[in-house]
């Protein structure tokens, strides 16, 4: 265990370890260290850990402490937004690869701008400039026009090395299949298409939560570990 004024330190009871957490305030000498109540955890979960280290990311015991702390205290993600993935923008019907309806220009009214996985980064959209004749009777999938039409998270589907990769839109970008799209439900709630119900209980809800704020749990390294270890 490395020593610091940041560091934690770890006091063994019994068969239970306590972690101190030290801060400026309980340095004081008129303020006396007190044992966290929050976080005892097993001396033998650290046992399974490689040369038994004090890996507290690893070890069972605190991992699955977390995960049912972060499961029970927060609504999921569907509660709030509406989500669904991107458009498959080849035609089965008129048997015409997505080529024939991508332009680097607006071709016609039809044209809506068009972003694949490849140009968006954690927060970034860093778009080709290219357009999409989009037909909502044409295409392979036409996902949802009013979603894809409103302010949006885009989550890519293949999460990266970091974990989960996400940015927001508020350009009206008609994303591929390599994405899951999401918005806040109440954006949707006069949208009529028998695919779509929504819940007048998450409808209110959902105006309680920012995009913004969304994204950034999405891209958090908490979320990153969460996803890591439960997918």
């Amino acid at each position: 265990v490395r020593s610091s004024a940041a560091s934690d330190v770890y006091k063994r009871q019994g068969h239970l370890i306590n972690v101190i957490k030290i801060t400026e305030e309980s340095t004081r000498e008129d303020n006396p260290l007190v044992l966290s109540k929050h976080l005892p955890i097993a001396q033998s979960s650290l046992q399974k850990n490689q040369d038994t280290t004090f890996r507290f990311d690893t070890s069972p015991g605190v991992t699955k402490d977390l995960g049912a702390k972060i499961v029970s205290n927060a609504h999921l993600l569907g509660d709030i937004c509406y989500g669904s993935v991107g458009v498959v923008p080849h035609s089965e019907k008129e048997g015409k690869p997505k080529e024939h309806y991508i332009f680097s220009y607006m071709d016609d009214a039809k044209c809506k701008p068009y972003i694949e996985g490849k140009e968006v980064d954690r927060y970034t959209l860093n778009w080709r400039g290219r357009f999409l004749q989009y037909d909502y009777h044409t295409v392979r999938r036409p996902s949802l026009p009013e979603l894809l039409d409103s302010p949006k998270i885009m989550l890519k589907i293949v999460a990266g090395k970091s974990g989960l990769n996400a940015t927001v839109d508020y350009s009206g970008f008609y994303g591929d299949h390599s994405f899951v799209m999401f918005t806040q439900k109440y954006r949707l709630e006069k949208v009529s298409t028998r695919t779509l119900r929504l819940d007048r209980h998450e409808i209110e809800l959902s105006r309680k939560y920012m995009l913004e704020f969304l994204l950034a749990i999405l891209n958090s390294t908490v979320m990153e570990w969460f996803f890591k270890k439960n997918f």
